[in-house]
């Protein structure tokens, strides 16, 4: 049961009129794309905050944070699965393939040549990560995962000649540029460095000169979600460019 399933049966509740008038007043701005803060919806339905986490807590939610997270990823899956939705957005995530296609060759060739590749990951594109990893598994190759919030201003003991593959996006990036400058003492090569990043995120590495994409695919592309399925639909081009390049 979905977190709309979930409001609609409260909105019905007769017997709790308490719940029935939270339920309304989520679904209700909701449907205008509002989201209110927890304080503003106590207001609205004339009672307390904390009553507010009770009923977040009675739909299984850790509070009213939680809750409103999942309305608005739903809300999101919901457009992308509207008819025609998903032919539009994977359409839109092709094209954006088809423009990277120097990045990925390149990528592909330094793959191959050096078999060694560390991942760094934004806890935001962590989906898209950990699916690279799984991936180049499959092709032969030795990848290690770094997710920030675990090697945080850690010396990483890392191999020569490596590959550098940087995914960047969301809130968190300030972890990341302060790893990129720790592990920068003993230099990241930059033409086997390979930034994927947001638009809003690039201005924080541009200084280091990597190899970078941008995530500016037309579909939404500051949807947390659609960048892991961009990156991820990425890299299986860049595993058929590794194949292709095998077999010649």
């Amino acid at each position: 049961m979905n977190i709309y399933e979930k409001l609609k049966i409260q909105q019905k509740n007769f017997t709790n009129t308490t719940n029935q008038i939270i339920a309304s007043e989520i679904l209700s701005h909701a449907m205008k794309g509002i989201y209110l803060k927890q304080k503003e919806l106590a207001n609205k339905a004339f009672v307390s905050e904390s009553t507010i986490t009770k009923f977040s807590k009675n739909l299984e939610f850790s509070g009213y944070k939680e809750l409103i997270y999942n309305l608005k990823n739903q809300e999101k899956m919901s457009k992308i699965n509207n008819v025609g939705g998903t032919e539009t957005l994977f359409k839109e995530i092709d094209e954006w393939i088809r423009s990277k296609k120097n990045f990925i060759n390149n990528l592909a060739l330094n793959i191959i040549k050096e078999k060694n590749v560390y991942i760094y990951s934004s806890y935001q594109l962590r989906i898209a990560s950990n699916f690279i990893y799984e991936l180049l598994l499959e092709g032969d190759i030795t990848p290690i995962l770094l997710e920030t919030q675990y090697i945080y201003m850690k010396k990483i003991k890392k191999k020569e000649n490596a590959v550098n593959i940087f995914l960047f996006a969301g809130l968190d990036t300030d972890s990341l540029v302060d790893q990129i400058d720790f592990e920068l003492k003993s230099k990241f090569d930059s033409e086997k460095t390979f930034l994927i990043t947001s638009t809003f995120s690039e201005e924080k590495l541009k200084k280091y000169n990597f190899k970078t994409i941008k995530l500016d695919i037309n579909y939404n592309s500051s949807s947390f979600l659609i960048r892991n399925i961009a990156i991820q639909m990425l890299f299986m081009e860049v595993l058929n460019a590794m194949t292709m390049k095998k077999t010649f």
